[in-house]
């Protein structure tokens, strides 16, 4: 334990060094389910899981607008400088 925060003072930097450190001394210490597991959640940290994000297109042409709508988009258009 004394040996475990000597350590952490004089590596770890944030807490990834601290999972590293920990990871480490559970190989040398033959603890490969916990090594296993630190690895894991280390694993996340450095290359985090990438949300799917799912894009619906629909098309839709002025004659399925309502008024509203419609003046809208011609108001948009003005503020973006159309004509």
């Amino acid at each position: 334990m004394a040996e475990t925060l000597e350590a952490l003072n004089v590596v770890a930097q944030d807490p990834l060094d601290v999972m590293k450190l920990l990871m480490h001394e559970a190989m040398e210490a033959g603890d490969r389910e916990e090594a296993f597991k630190i690895a894991k959640e280390l694993g996340e940290y450095k290359a985090p899981k990438k949300t799917r994000v799912e894009t619906v297109n629909t098309e839709k042409t002025s004659a399925d607008l309502s008024v509203e709508e419609l003046e809208e988009l011609a108001q948009l258009k003005k503020d973006l400088g159309g004509q």
